[in-house]
């Protein structure tokens, strides 16, 4: 008789928890590991993956169920994608059945009647490649050349606009012509377009995409082009990791600075770690591209994990870096806003558009002269809605979420929270005071300057990019084409606009308040200020006509922005990882230890409070040497959805050490001594992204 290990999706700990059944004879035959099965599982039919078959006998004690059925013919994963997989659940601390959930589509793993019916194509296709009409400059040649001979991890660190994605496309062209598959991974959907249409350009039918927000059918459909070898190129966000790719050549990570890589819910992966793992599983190159580097990225340079190519120029010919001028706007702040209550009296009116303030005057000069010359102007800020609050003007009362510990953003026609998406309306006088006098607003957001500059520049085109107007990929591919397009002037936007895009015809780049992410507590502020900074202001002047980047401030004296202005900006920006990698090692940060966010929250806040004690004595008590538990202490949102919130932030130097302190910390948390006894929930996020 035989049996299988068998990975289910289920909540159980340690994380590679499997569960053995018997192999029923007319499935002997047919049954691999890496079978995708149906498998009775408590009092429910569920999926699961075959991790390993064995002729052991068991105990007589242990009862076993027999397998249901075959829900695909052949195996889903081989053994090194399981083994993979496997990986991530350990570092992760996350059970295999749940990763492995994460890496089979719904419309799979469910067993739907089209999976079951489908029979893999006989023949393939031919391998089709349109010649480009780029000619590759010196730098892109000799990074091609030196990615293609070598193996292991490869920084591809280029100036924004200095042709990383040509670099790309020439690599994948000979991986493909060496019979294997490619990889490419962008931080969010937003990217896609863009490189979905120049990848499948060069490549006619052999791209797959791969995100969450395709149709069920879609999914379906690129899963199994991957995983028949019908198409090779595996092109998306983060799910795209887990594309059935057979045999893999190349993993390319777009943008792998940015932060969008963390899945921060459910299984909490990185997206881009994981894809330096995948490489080294599967013996293949990881290209990691940035014009802004990580710095666990330049860290991998130089401990020698990692070689690097530069790219220093941009790719256009003739096109250079844009110019930059930082604006002090403590110098262009209203009379009337510089204390935090004023007199009021009764003919007071409100400012007629609450962008007014964040468009200085050098700004506002600066798109006159951008709209008479018939060019094009983003605008960033990265803050939806009208402002970041409304305060009344006699007593500074504030409204506040009633599920979570932050101020309600005001937006055009409600008041609302970005955390619980509650809403309600201004009323008519304060609730606490009681004055009638309308609310004064503070700060501003994308809505607010998309009055603003309906109000100054009445026949300008403005579009807006953030998550209030982009609800889907439909909205986002109309939005993108038409300022491509030329249809718009001014497009007004969040992170969407920073990264990525190529707007040949954009000049002029507006930062509105470029100091917003400096104040966060997290050890990564100023690196991600920077970053996106930089980012912003990289699409202006992508063409041959010289772009202008605007960049308005409170603090014109923070280091960050004199890197920001340093012409040099590689070596500029060099210098600053080298700054924040010294403090971080001797801080006892990533990549010099492993980290964990304990994230602890439930509905009464002394339980959540006791529940975070006990844990953290119980990390102190069983401390291994560099070990350290800093906390407990309040989360920055201490409220969220109607939870309380507390957190622990445990740092080792040891990965072993670390690991196998988790794996016993959840593996007591499931028994029940502290999810019982408290009624706290408890979310482990391993090299965490976030910190709020």
């Amino acid at each position: 008789m035989s049996f299988a290990d068998i990975a289910v999706p289920a909540p159980f700990y340690p994380s590679d928890t499997v569960f053995t059944y018997r192999v029923p004879e007319e499935l002997e035959a047919t049954l691999e590991v890496g079978s995708l099965v149906k498998v009775s599982f408590g009092r429910r039919l569920s999926w699961g993956v075959v991790t390993s078959l064995h002729h052991s006998p068991l105990k007589e004690s242990i009862k076993t169920k027999d397998i249901d059925s075959l829900i695909l013919p052949e195996p889903i994963f081989s053994e090194k994608r399981i083994s993979f997989l496997q990986q991530l659940s350990d570092h992760y601390v996350h059970p295999l059945g749940l990763v492995m959930e994460s890496a089979i589509p719904g419309p799979i793993r469910n067993g739907t009647a089209r999976t079951l019916r489908y029979t893999r194509p006989e023949l393939l296709p031919v391998l089709n490649v349109n010649p480009s009409d780029k000619v590759l400059n010196d730098e892109q040649a000799h990074a091609v050349q030196k990615i293609l001979q070598s193996t292991g991890t490869h920084l591809l660190w280029g100036l924004t606009g200095s042709g990383k994605t040509e670099v790309y496309l020439k690599l994948i062209e000979s991986v493909l012509e060496r019979g294997e598959g490619a990889l490419i991974l962008v931080p969010e959907i937003s990217l896609t377009p863009l490189l979905t249409e120049r990848f499948e350009k060069r490549f006619p039918d052999q791209v797959a995409l791969f995100h969450s927000a395709q149709t069920p059918k879609k999914i379906r459909e690129a899963w199994f082009d991957v995983w028949t070898g019908q198409k090779r190129i595996a092109l998306g966000a983060r799910s795209a990791l887990f594309a059935p790719l057979k045999n893999p050549g190349i993993v390319v990570v777009d943008e792998e600075h940015d932060g969008s890589y963390k899945q921060e819910e459910g299984f909490r992966y990185n997206a881009r770690d994981a894809a330096i793992r995948f490489a080294k599983q599967f013996s293949c190159t990881c290209v990691l591209g940035s014009a802004t580097p990580s710095a666990e990225a330049l860290a991998l340079v130089d401990i020698g994990e990692a070689q690097v190519s530069l790219l220093k120029t941009r790719a256009v010919t003739g096109a250079q870096l844009p110019t930059l001028s930082l604006v002090d706007l403590r110098l262009n702040l209203p009379k009337e806003n510089k204390i935090p209550h004023v007199e009021i009296k009764d003919e007071f009116t409100p400012p007629k558009a609450a962008g007014d303030f964040f468009l200085s005057p050098q700004l506002q000069v600066a798109l006159e002269k951008t709209l008479s010359a018939k060019e094009q102007s983003i605008l960033f800020i990265n803050r939806r809605g009208v402002g970041s609050q409304k305060l009344c003007r006699s007593c500074g009362f504030v409204h506040e979420c009633p599920n979570c510990a932050v101020k309600l953003t005001p937006h055009s026609t409600r008041l609302s929270c970005h955390y619980c998406g509650y809403h309600t309306f201004e009323p008519d006088k304060c609730p606490q005071c009681a004055s009638p006098h309308p609310f004064l607003q503070v700060g501003t957001g994308t809505e607010g300057v998309e009055e603003g500059l309906k109000l100054h520049f009445p026949h300008a085109r403005v579009l807006r990019m953030d998550r209030d107007t982009i609800q889907n990929k439909d909205d986002l591919e109309s939005t993108l084409s038409a300022f491509a397009n030329r249809e718009a002037d001014i497009l007004v936007g969040t992170q969407m606009v920073a990264k990525g895009h190529d707007f040949p015809n954009v000049t002029l780049v507006g930062i509105l308040l470029a100091d917003m992410g400096m104040s966060v507590p997290d050890f990564r502020a100023n690196e991600r200020s920077l970053q996106l900074l930089m980012q912003v202001s990289g699409r202006a002047g992508r063409s041959n006509q010289a772009g202008q980047v605007y960049v308005q401030t409170f603090q014109p004296e923070h280091p960050v922005f004199s890197h920001l202005q340093d012409p040099d900006q590689m070596n500029s920006y060099k210098n600053f990882l080298s700054e924040e990698i010294l403090k971080r090692k001797l801080l006892n940060y990533p990549p010099f230890a492993s980290m964990a966010l304990l994230r602890f929250d439930g509905l009464q806040e002394s339980n959540v409070e006791e529940a975070a004690r006990y844990v953290a004595q119980t990390l102190n008590r069983a401390g291994a040497p560099n070990f350290q538990v800093l906390g407990p202490t309040p989360s920055p949102i201490s409220k969220i959805r109607g939870r309380y919130r507390r957190q622990i932030l445990i740092k080792c130097e040891k990965k072993e050490v670390f690991e196998r302190t988790l794996h016993w910390l959840l593996l007591g948390w499931t028994k029940g001594h502290c999810e019982k006894n408290y009624k706290t929930r408890l979310l482990v996020d391993v090299d965490p992204v976030q910190m709020l």
